[in-house]
């Protein structure tokens, strides 16, 4: 199947424009100036522009630009085109509802792209553009057919991996549901139908990583995962609801080989689609470093510490009063450190054993009898 991609001029990327391409196909994604669409197994074309012009109309855009192209660059430029004089070769042109549609002639794709001026092509720079004016070249066509070190020389870098494929109008990344935001949609369609396990693995594999990427460079986690595969007899589903969420590729390429266990496929599948929905912005909480304990909120201080009051009481009934006396810490700090205090000793000898021996540098002496004042809270626990 020729592969086509649609590029839709949207001033401001407006939700509610947003919202009727979503309505349309659930490959959306937006982008800068407009948005990416797959329409490929949506329904008919005609039917589906039709439907697109008159819900711009609806949300009142009256005019608009699509392009189609057999890669992302090719369409955005084929998008471009009513702003070009004179119009563009290898190029077709209709008008629907005041939606103007221009799709490259397919294999034409290189020739449409070398028409254009160096100053009108996205992937070069400003500063780029100038200098390759001032050496002299004036349109991409001249560019197609400079090597890749006469490139390098000219422009100044190395990395000219992306410039090079847009020049040759060659791209084979797959379109992605980036719309509505708490979704991530991707679809794989198959050149033949096939019903080889290492083969799926392997289309599983590349949408887990590029899909794993997504997820740990927005910081979200899915909660949701399905995966949906085209057949001859119909569509075959698989969904699980995962309780800690996924966020990153290992995981994901071992659950969506489970799903794929568990569809149930028997026959040749001709595509595949993933959707991962319920997406959840990660939160990560910093270890402190001398503890190694988590930082707890102040809010849930005063539950831990009554706990850990009535925890004591229960076991020490009759040893612990409760009151404001600071002097108390050392009783309380005596029930979990019984060096304190050695064993079969009265409290004050063994006590002054300890300060001797430089367990620590102070204790406290025995508190009278009237410090203590019942019924009012004894020493916090957070002193411990």
């Amino acid at each position: 199947m020729m592969r086509k991609v649609a590029f839709l001029v949207l001033p401001g990327l407006e939700a509610g424009l947003l919202d009727v391409c979503s309505a349309l196909t659930p490959l959306v994604e937006p982008s800068e100036g407009g948005a990416f669409l797959d329409l490929n197994g949506c329904g008919p074309e005609e039917k589906l522009l039709e439907q697109l012009a008159a819900g711009l109309q609806a949300g009142g855009q009256s005019q608009g630009c699509l392009g189609f192209g057999g890669s992302r660059i090719t369409a955005i430029m084929a998008s471009r085109w009513p702003n070009f004089k004179p119009a563009p070769p290898f190029c077709l042109t209709r008008s629907i509802r005041g939606l103007t549609i221009s799709e490259v002639k397919p294999g034409q794709e290189r020739a449409f792209l070398g028409h254009f001026r160096i100053e009108d092509f996205p992937l070069l720079k400003g500063p780029e553009a100038r200098r390759l004016k001032r050496a002299g070249v004036m349109r991409i066509e001249e560019l197609q057919d400079m090597s890749a070190s006469q490139l390098s020389r000219l422009l100044g870098r190395k990395d000219l991996f992306e410039l090079e494929r847009g020049l040759n109008a060659r791209d084979d990344e797959m379109i992605l549901g980036l719309y509505p935001p708490e979704r991530l949609y991707y679809r794989q369609n198959m050149e033949y139908e096939t019903d080889d396990r290492q083969r799926l693995q392997q289309y599983l594999k590349s949408a887990a990583q590029r899909l794993g990427r997504l997820l740990e460079e927005r910081h979200v986690s899915a909660r949701r995962l399905l995966l949906r595969l085209q057949t001859s007899r119909g569509v075959l589903e698989a969904e699980r609801l995962l309780q800690n969420g996924c966020t990153e590729a290992g995981r994901l390429d071992f659950l969506l080989s489970a799903l794929l266990e568990r569809s149930g496929l028997s026959e040749a599948a001709s595509g595949l689609d993933i959707c991962m929905d319920a997406l959840e912005t990660v939160h990560y909480e910093q270890l402190e470093l001398f503890t190694m304990q988590k930082q707890v909120e102040s809010a849930w201080q005063e539950t831990v510490i009554a706990d850990s009051l009535e925890k004591l009481m229960a076991r020490f009934p009759a040893a612990i009063s409760r009151g404001m006396e600071l002097d108390r810490r050392e009783q309380i700090l005596a029930f979990w450190d019984p060096w304190r205090f050695g064993p079969g000793l009265p409290a004050g000898q063994g006590a002054e054993e300890a300060k001797g021996c430089g367990l620590y540098e102070q204790v406290l002496p025995e508190p009278a009898a009237e410090g203590l004042v019942p019924g009012r809270g004894a020493a916090c626990g957070h002193q411990v």
